[in-house]
């Protein structure tokens, strides 16, 4: 077998170990969706270590680049409510599913990269809070770690992914109580929510609902 052809074999396993997580999350079983996307993790960065063949490469516009949808929104299949029962923040709680680019040549992946993080960092985030459990600072550090490779200038996903990436950020730090950094994610979110985006209306007020939080006035000064 050719190095091209272990490349694919690697790279279409990591895919469909992240489309499998996007079906768990989708489904409310949050702890079998991390597996999954810490599987599309692990081999995606494995399909990044296997040298490319480079022998009659077809030019780069003639490969198809991979493609992300948002995947079911698990709040109505389990009739919870779309802001946290917390504090009435609201929370994204789509997936990215992935369709494959057909580029084996490609071994960077780093969109495929930055949604499978954000998928992550998602699973954990929507575990922490319906087990009030310790897992919300994992999701924090799997957001910015995709929110660093999205803008390290080369990922290219979707026109909400931006939004859904500062919009849970400033979530988390709001539940943990550090309103500075919350407050610095949502005016972000608030300037992108200036841009011609089109979203789901729901998504839209519950982004504008974060963009009105403040710190409650009795929290401790920093």
């Amino acid at each position: 077998m050719d190095h091209s052809t272990t490349s694919s074999s690697t790279y279409a396993n990591a895919i469909a170990f992240n489309n499998q997580g996007a079906l768990h999350l989708s489904h409310g079983r949050f702890l079998n969706a991390a597996k999954s996307f810490h599987s599309a993790l692990d081999t995606i960065k494995a399909s990044m270590d296997e040298p490319c063949k480079q022998e009659e490469e077809e030019p780069l516009q003639n490969y198809k680049k991979a493609s992300f949808e948002w995947s079911e929104d698990p709040t109505p299949r389990l009739k919870l409510d779309v802001m946290d029962e917390q504090d009435d923040t609201f929370v994204f709680r789509r997936a990215l599913v992935i369709t494959p680019s057909d580029n084996v040549h490609d071994n960077e992946h780093v969109s495929e990269s930055a949604a499978i993080l954000y998928n992550l960092a998602l699973a954990y985030h929507l575990y922490g809070m319906e087990s009030k459990s310790r897992f919300l600072p994992t999701a924090l550090r799997f957001y910015e770690l995709a929110f660093g490779l999205y803008h390290s200038g080369e990922g290219d996903i979707h026109d909400l992914f931006d939004l859904a990436l500062l919009n849970n950020l400033g979530q988390i730090h709001h539940l943990v109580l550090d309103f500075t950094k919350s407050e610095q994610c949502f005016i972000h979110l608030n300037q992108e929510l200036q841009q011609s985006i089109v979203m789901d209306k729901r998504d839209y007020m519950g982004f504008l609902l974060n963009t009105t939080l403040q710190a409650p006035s009795a929290a401790p000064c920093a």
